[in-house]
């Protein structure tokens, strides 16, 4: 009798373990996470990741001593005038973080000095691509995803002007935002964003020799998360970054975007 006590309590105590590790394993897969490179050093040739998650990107490719400090959407930012044969970039090593697969936000703040030409890279991880077309569309890209290939949002970035851009995917939508504003182009989609581990994140470039596509002007509060954003919580991220003179500028457009209906 108490042998059989002794095994009944062994098993009891088996499954409470198994069911330990499996509920810490889904609470895990769930947890929300974003990376936040804000480019606030001001100095160096290292932009260290601001929720402390260890990711922090080095100043990479042929040019990239002429990575610029310069004067951000928030603080500083960085200045790429990437070329082809001077390509420049910064490269974040890949991490357990940046293997997303079932949703994601990619955003930054972006003034791009040059648009024509090829694309212009903002994030990529040859997995998910955040990018400007020639034609000023926003560009994405994930590998796997069904339907494949670029996608293209309806509205345009500017020249000379400071835009922030996001799009997000959460397993059934590719969705845009400019100036938070959910542009009208969505795209129904599924599957899983195909990972890469054995290239990291790319921030303003992308590798020399492959694709000359660079990124040209300044970029500011890149942002990544392994969640999709509504569009309340890109206008919120929008808004924490833009400084105090730029908000009054755009309480207007803000409270316009926030009473259309879709």
């Amino acid at each position: 009798m108490y042998k059989l006590s002794f095994i009944n309590l062994i098993t009891f105590l088996l499954m409470v373990i198994t069911l330990l590790v499996a509920y810490n394993e889904i609470n895990a897969a769930d947890k929300k996470l974003e990376m936040i490179w804000n480019f606030d050093e001001g100095e160096g040739n290292v932009a260290k990741e601001a929720n402390k998650t260890g990711n922090d990107g080095e100043f990479t490719g042929a040019g990239k001593d002429k990575i610029k400090w310069v004067e951000g959407i928030a603080e500083k930012a960085l200045e790429f005038s990437g070329k082809v044969g001077g390509g420049q970039w910064v490269e974040v090593s890949h991490s357990d973080d940046m293997d997303i697969r079932d949703a994601i936000t990619m955003e930054a703040w972006v003034y791009p000095t040059t648009i024509d030409g090829d694309k212009r890279t903002i994030i990529t991880k040859a997995a998910y691509y955040l990018q400007i077309e020639p034609t000023s569309q926003v560009a994405t890209y994930f590998y796997e995803v069904v339907p494949p290939g670029y996608h293209l949002s309806n509205g345009r970035v500017n020249e000379n002007e400071w835009s922030h851009v996001a799009v997000t995917y959460d397993g059934k939508e590719i969705k845009f935002y400019i100036n938070g504003k959910e542009d009208s182009k969505v795209i129904k989609a599924k599957g899983q964003i195909k990972s890469q581990a054995s290239w990291g994140v790319h921030l303003g470039g992308e590798q020399d020799g492959c694709c000359p596509r660079y990124f040209q002007g300044t970029l500011d509060e890149i942002k990544i998360s392994n969640y999709a954003k509504t569009r309340d919580e890109i206008l919120k991220s929008m808004k924490d970054a833009a400084p105090v003179s730029l908000q009054a500028k755009l309480s207007l457009v803000w409270g316009a975007i926030k009473r259309i209906k879709y």
